[in-house]
């Protein structure tokens, strides 16, 4: 899976995008997803590519291999005179590309498919941006719809809803995006770090500059728990004004809660006021109910206390179902194995206790490389028939049998026809 983000503001474009690709649960690489081709003081294009890996490597390979070659430099990527017609030619060679990849029939057709988000600016023109889908055909930004998103797309979405707005700094921008990015990397495990980002200024038609955010990034990790805070902070409010008919009985609440985990924590006004850099002065007045606190003075004060906002606030919370809609829930295929696999355990468990929902078709197989030592599989086959393999033991399941092996060493799971099981990973 990938996530990729296109967004046009007043002053110009910025693109962001993952760089994970998977072959399964545990087999993971890195691979550049954004390409840019730069004629400084004429033009400058970005692609990002999502889907099958082998599809998009072709087309970056053919339209840069024909940028170069003189006998098929017309029409080319560096010459057409116009973003439209570099959108069109991108889509022709993408069906192209997976016209030349398939076998027969629609089945086969759909395992290359590929989708790409083209932008930049061509001297004459404004920048743009253009959604192309594995048919050829594609789409334009417009100013009701600023942005495209390719692969996971709806993890991020509502973030990019609430909060864009064409006038935003670059920087207030990246900062968006990478919100955006954390939210779906932490509900899916098929995108994550490092994220590749460009930013183009509005008629440079140059790019200086495409750094890359890794994993430990300072400015990245400072983002996360801030996005996590407002996020909780947003439920809270949302669900509790339903709860207790108006907000301001939340505000009539929160000055007990703040005092009850000040004491619980054994601090004065003054170490509080210390720890968080709120004046004593405003610790005690909203602690009084005399002042209504911003987000900012909220989240200066749950790290001083080290409480959870939404725990301060909402009696039921630990009481809640949390519910992941059918399709809602993360899916990996196995890149042409044959089998789906259905992410059922939270982001948090990935490493300690993973659950994961197998569908396999005839001779689907998901092999495994070994994970950490001491780890171990519990299999169930609900429906059909498997074959596991663990180092050299193998063993043949049928519908309702369990199988239980180590995993810290090479595993397979093989079926013999169409068959639905459930995985239990431990301490992977």
């Amino acid at each position: 899976m990938t996530y990729c983000v296109g967004l046009r503001l007043n002053t110009g474009l910025v693109f962001m995008s993952d760089t994970r690709t998977n072959a399964g649960v545990d087999n993971f690489s890195v691979t550049r997803k954004m390409f840019t081709w730069n004629v400084p003081g004429d033009r400058v294009i970005t692609l990002m590519t999502a889907g099958n890996l082998a599809t998009t490597q072709s087309l970056i390979s053919l339209l840069d291999e024909r940028s170069k070659i003189t006998s098929e430099r017309n029409p080319t990527i560096l010459e057409l005179p116009t973003m439209f017609q570099i959108a069109r030619l991108v889509g022709a060679t993408l069906k192209e590309v997976i016209q030349d990849s398939r076998g027969e029939g629609q089945e086969a057709s759909s395992k290359f498919k590929a989708s790409v988000i083209v932008g930049g600016q061509i001297k004459g023109g404004a920048p743009t941006l253009f959604m192309i889908y594995p048919e050829g055909n594609f789409i334009e930004i417009t100013d009701d719809n600023p942005f495209f998103q390719i692969g996971e797309a709806k993890y991020g979405k509502p973030i990019l809803v609430r909060a864009y707005e064409p006038e935003m700094s670059f920087e207030d921008t990246i900062k968006l995006l990478l919100v955006s990015f954390d939210s779906t990397i932490k509900a899916n495990l098929s995108v994550g770090l490092p994220l590749d980002l460009q930013v183009y200024v509005k008629d440079s038609f140059e790019v200086s500059d495409k750094p890359r955010i890794n994993v430990g990034d300072p400015y990245f990790n400072v983002l996360r728990p801030v996005r996590e805070f407002c996020l909780a902070a947003q439920d809270v409010y949302s669900v509790s004004s339903v709860i207790m008919e108006t907000k301001d009985a939340i505000l009539s609440l929160l000055p007990s809660r703040l005092k009850e985990a000040r004491r619980t924590k054994g601090l004065s006004l003054d170490a509080v006021a210390k720890l968080s850099g709120v004046s004593r002065s405003m610790v005690s007045q909203i602690e009084r109910g005399d002042s209504s606190p911003t987000i900012s003075t909220l989240w200066n004060l749950t790290q001083a206390l080290q409480v959870d906002f939404a725990g301060l606030l909402d009696d039921t919370r630990g009481h809640k179902i949390e519910i992941l809609r059918s399709n809602e829930v993360p899916a990996i295929e196995s890149h042409g194995n044959g089998c789906v696999i259905r992410i059922l355990s939270p982001p948090e468990e990935v490493g300690k206790h993973e659950v994961y929902d197998l569908r396999f078709v005839e001779d689907g197989v998901l092999d495994s490389q070994p994970h950490t030592q001491g780890a171990r599989e519990h299999l169930t086959v609900i429906e059909g028939n498997l074959t596991v393999t663990s180092g050299e033991t193998t063993e043949h399941l049928a519908a309702g049998d369990t199988a239980r092996y180590p995993a810290d060493v090479a595993h397979r799971i093989t079926a013999s026809g169409a068959t639905h099981a459930f995985l239990i990973v431990h301490g992977a």
